[in-house]
């Protein structure tokens, strides 16, 4: 057990024995639901949720515009949904597999070693689950306040090791308001200089000879410095693929033509179907290019600085990225290798290897700090501080 999930366990432990614990939760999205059922349940608090949006209604619609019409269902999901006593089975109407592949993976879909799975569903699929959570908010010990805007100014860190929210004092405040979150700040690691990791985003389609097999299913290939991501397109009547590459702008001076800056960099990789797709390109194609601009560094755990938690940032978002899932990914991952190569002067691809085999270390870990369900870090956390809790109760000493 964690000595910070330790502190916390044990000061909310020893608050509970004279009066009952308070806890706020900044963001009433699912992560802030998730979190709050859960704290609810297990310790037996008292929760407010503060959310800027008038009503849920409202901070759905916006959830929608955030994250565009998509969300992927992964196996992170699922488990912090039965976490909460949800199935999301009975929410999802359609489903559309998406399987992400290591670079160099010579036969697609062979080895469960080098893809990871998810289900793409429509984003009514999070509004029913926000709502699902929201039917459990049913005593006064657990309620949202719609329509409060919490600033910065309004968060004080007390003397007595509290922190006083809007004037009213808490034991435990987490943050659970997304990527750009007005509790960062507050936490000490943290509280780091400001980056600037741009990365550009070429789009275009193709006939669907260039991947068949993305008729049926989403794919991506994961590569140490760029991510390809394939789906299926209606253009112009007929069935086309969408193919979108990402990539750091500093990987290359200039892009010059988009389709052969995609040629290039894809020339080495051992997928045969991903090497033959610039050859599909005919005159229907369209290419757009985009650039992205980050600015944060990401936060690859959940992350507790007493008497704060910093959750919702932790998985990350997808703003500004949408439902492109592999964009988000490489993101993620670039950035944690540049922070390694600065301070070892490893190559990215040494540095992958040098933990677990890349396809593993890429697909398990990169994926899993981006999914959409930024409850699940709340989950583990959450149930952890549970455990720790319990064990305070019997050892009070040990903290």
């Amino acid at each position: 057990m964690s000595k910070p999930l330790l502190n916390i366990a044990g000061r909310l432990h020893r608050r509970r024995r004279h009066c009952e614990s308070r806890v706020a939760i900044i963001g009433a999205g699912l992560p802030g639901l998730a979190a709050a059922t859960l704290l609810r349940r297990n310790l037996n608090c008292r929760v407010t949720v503060f959310e800027q949006h008038a009503d849920a209604d409202d901070a759905d619609r916006r959830a929608a515009f955030v994250h565009g019409s998509r969300v992927y269902v992964t196996p992170r999901m699922r488990r912090a949904l039965e976490s909460c006593d949800i199935g999301y089975r009975r929410h999802i109407v359609e489903t559309r597999p998406a399987t992400y592949l290591d670079w160099d993976a010579v036969d697609m879909f062979s080895d469960a070693d080098r893809e990871y799975r998810a289900e793409r569903a429509p984003q009514i699929v999070a509004r029913a689950i926000a709502a699902d959570l929201r039917q459990r908010i049913d005593d006064d010990a657990l309620r949202v306040r719609y329509g409060v805007r919490v600033a910065a100014d309004d968060l004080v860190v007390n003397r007595d090791r509290t922190i006083s929210v809007l004037g009213d004092d808490y034991d435990l405040l987490l943050g659970c308001d997304g990527r750009r979150s007005i509790v960062r700040p507050l936490v000490t690691p943290l509280q780091q200089a400001e980056r600037d990791p741009s990365m550009r985003r070429v789009i275009f389609d193709v006939p669907v000879a260039a991947c068949e097999d993305a008729v049926s299913e989403d794919i991506g290939f994961v590569g140490s410095k760029m991510v390809v991501h394939v789906s299926l397109l209606e253009h112009d009547g007929q069935d086309r693929l969408r193919v979108t590459m990402t990539f750091p702008i500093g990987s290359a001076a200039a892009l010059g033509d988009p389709i052969d800056a995609f040629r290039k960099r894809v020339k080495m990789s051992q997928s045969a179907v991903l090497r033959g797709i610039p050859d599909h390109v005919d005159n229907r194609t369209r290419v757009e290019v985009h650039n992205l601009v980050d600015r944060d560094w990401p936060v690859m755990t959940s992350t507790f600085y007493w008497p704060i938690a910093l959750l919702g940032d932790a998985l990350r978002q997808m703003v500004p990225y949408h439902d492109e899932l592999s964009s988000l990914a490489l993101e993620d991952a670039v950035q944690v290798c540049n922070a390694y190569r600065q301070s070892s002067r490893r190559d990215v691809h040494e540095y992958w290897q040098a933990v677990e085999p890349p396809a593993r270390v890429w697909i398990e870990q990169a994926r899993s700090n981006m999914e959409f369900m930024h409850a699940k870090a709340a989950t583990d956390k959450l149930v952890e501080l549970h455990g720790a809790l319990l064990e305070c109760a019997e050892s009070p000493r040990n903290v």
